[in-house]
Parts: C-alpha cells; sequence; structure tokens
C-alpha cells in the first residue's frame, strides 16, 4: 500500500460528523496535503479554496453555533495555505483558530474539535512554534493525538539547525508515542503512514537496510 492509497483509506475509515457543511467547508481535514518544499512538517489539513473568501466572511458575520465555528476554522485553513499572503494573513488565521477552540465545547461533535486542533498544530509548526504545537489538548481522541505526534515527529527531524543526532533522537521518541496510540486504536491505515514517515527518519540516521525493511513493511 502507498502512502496515497493509505490516505484515501484513512478518509474513509475515519468517523465522521452527521453534519454535511461540516465536511464540505472543511475539505475532510484528515486528508494530508503535499508536502510543500518550504514546509518542514506533515500537513494534516488540506487548503480550502481562497475563492469563497468573501462568502464565508459575509457567513461569519450571521453564522451562530456549530456554523460560526466551522466557518471560523474554514476561514483559518485559508488564511494559513493562501499562495500569496497579505500581510495580516497568519495574524487573522491565528485569530480565527483561536476563536474557533475556545467556541468548540465538550457539547459539540468529537471530530469538529479534532479537526480545529490538526489544522491548529499545521499553523503553529508552519509558525515554527514547536513549543505550542506540542502542548496538545487532552480532550484529543488517540487517534489524532497520534496524527499530532507523527507531525511533531516529522517536524523536528526535518531541522536543518545542526543538531541532527539530536533531532532524529526526539523524533524517534514521537514516532514511538504515536506507535503506541495506534496500536491502542488498531488502525493499520494510520500505521502505514507512520512507518513510511519513520522509514525516512531511518535514512536520516544511515541505517538503510532497516529503512527498506520498513518501507517494504509499509
Amino acid at each position: 500500500m502507498n502512502r496515497e492509497q493509505a490516505i484515501s483509506l484513512l478518509k474513509a475509515h475515519r468517523p465522521g460528523c452527521a453534519c454535511i457543511r461540516l465536511l464540505m467547508n472543511l475539505s475532510v481535514l484528515f486528508l494530508i496535503s503535499a508536502r510543500p518544499c518550504h514546509a518542514q512538517f506533515a500537513h494534516w489539513s488540506t487548503p480550502v479554496s481562497t475563492a469563497g473568501e468573501k462568502q464565508l466572511l459575509k457567513q461569519l458575520a450571521s453564522d451562530t453555533g456549530i456554523d460560526r465555528i466551522i466557518t471560523l476554522t474554514t476561514l483559518a485553513n485559508l488564511y494559513t495555505y493562501r499562495p500569496i499572503k497579505a500581510a495580516d494573513d497568519t495574524a487573522r488565521a491565528n485569530r480565527y483558530i483561536k476563536e474557533a477552540e475556545q467556541a468548540c465545547g465538550p457539547g459539540y461533535p468529537q471530530t469538529l474539535f479534532n479537526n480545529i486542533q490538526l489544522l491548529k498544530v499545521d499553523m503553529l509548526l508552519g509558525q515554527d512554534r514547536f513549543d505550542l504545537a506540542s502542548k496538545w489538548s487532552p480532550r484529543l481522541d488517540d487517534t489524532t493525538r497520534a496524527m499530532v505526534f507523527i507531525a511533531l515527529a516529522y517536524s523536528v527531524m526535518s531541522r536543518d539547525d545542526g543538531a541532527s543526532a539530536a533531532n532524529n533522537r526526539s523524533a524517534r521518541a514521537w514516532f514511538d508515542k504515536a506507535a503506541m496510540l495506534i496500536d491502542s486504536v488498531h488502525n493499520p491505515v494510520l500505521y502505514t503512514i507512520l512507518e513510511q514517515d519513520y522509514a525516512e527518519l531511518l535514512v536520516r540516521e544511515g541505517k538503510y537496510v532497516e529503512a527498506e525493511n520498513a518501507f517494504n513493511k509499509a
């Protein structure tokens, strides 16, 4: 099974919210987008189209409840991944995701909360704010926490700061945490993704035979 097949299966088997608008507006945030060369971390969120920006801002003025949380999250995504950024895009994305997170209390679907947190991690890693990205919410389910740990591992092992040995050790620790959670929830699709990223770590460590075995296992 290759990465693209694993991603498709992960999308199909993730527990979903009954709200169709949630799935439409968030573009199913459990997809992994291609890693752009300027971003040293693994996206779990798929960028939404910027074409709907005006409509989303109009909706935000009247939306309430879950609709408002979805619109806030979608706008945060839009301003995070917009290819040509305005000067205040990052600040706007941070403001919207913070409001969405605060509004999404225990009474709302767990899937929606998970999506917000995954996008928040993507945003923080893209802003080189690893310390904040690693402070995940205790409300996350085990599958989503595993996804966060994989993103953190990939981010730290991709650093180009002259401390590759220490970074690799840290990445291994995050991968190990992810593996324990994946085993507990019995998610073979997510484990395939973990194995492929772990194989990249082995390559970085010069362990080519082990890396080949990990790729074959995935």
